[in-house]
């Protein structure tokens, strides 16, 4: 992998915005450390090559739309790598209901997720470090129910920045007053 140089990837954005030609420079200079971060989570060489060639095509798509913001493209291509890799190859999960055993598709898929849900934790916490104290005011919202480990981690989800749990709660006081004032109404 290249080391990061942020001048020589923020002059590559640049020409890649003005034409095909740029755009070829900066697909030479990422396509090997794309392709490399594909086939370590995959481990097949043909989907990283395809994850590889939707991740550059959907950059050339966005090009005009993305703005330097002073970080590596790396983090933009390689969270695109990772998405497209859990939407295209993510399989439904299948159970057999013998003796309360899974199939082995579960365990594969779950591990899959796994991997994907811990190096998505793992960026946010970076990026959350890298945050000013007063950037990090962070409220964490969800209608509820929660589907832990899928839709949210635990860990998020029990932090002292949740607000499920008043939400939750005053939801169903919400629904229990709409659901008396609507038969009140009824009555009269």
């Amino acid at each position: 992998m290249h080391k990061t140089d942020l001048t020589t990837e923020k002059v590559l954005l640049e020409r890649a915005q003005q034409g095909t030609e740029g755009f070829t420079e900066l697909y030479n200079y990422f396509v090997k450390d794309v392709y490399r971060f594909s086939y370590a989570m995959l481990l097949d060489q043909g989907e990283a090559e395809d994850v590889t060639s939707q991740v550059f095509l959907e950059f050339y798509r966005k090009i005009q739309e993305i703005t330097w913001q002073g970080v590596s493209l790396k983090n933009w291509l390689f969270t695109t790598a990772r998405f497209t890799i859990y939407r295209k190859w993510k399989k439904p999960t299948t159970y057999e209901y013998n003796d309360d055993l899974h199939t082995e598709n579960e365990a594969e898929i779950s591990f899959t997720d796994q991997i994907i849900t811990q190096d998505l934790i793992a960026h946010v916490q970076r990026e959350l470090n890298n945050l000013q104290p007063e950037e990090k005011e962070i409220i964490v919202m969800h209608p509820g129910p929660i589907n832990r480990g899928v839709e949210i981690s635990s860990d998020v989800a029990d932090s002292k920045q949740s607000i499920i749990l008043n939400q939750v709660e005053n939801g169903v006081a919400i629904r229990m007053a709409v659901l008396y004032l609507l038969a009140q109404k009824r009555q009269n």
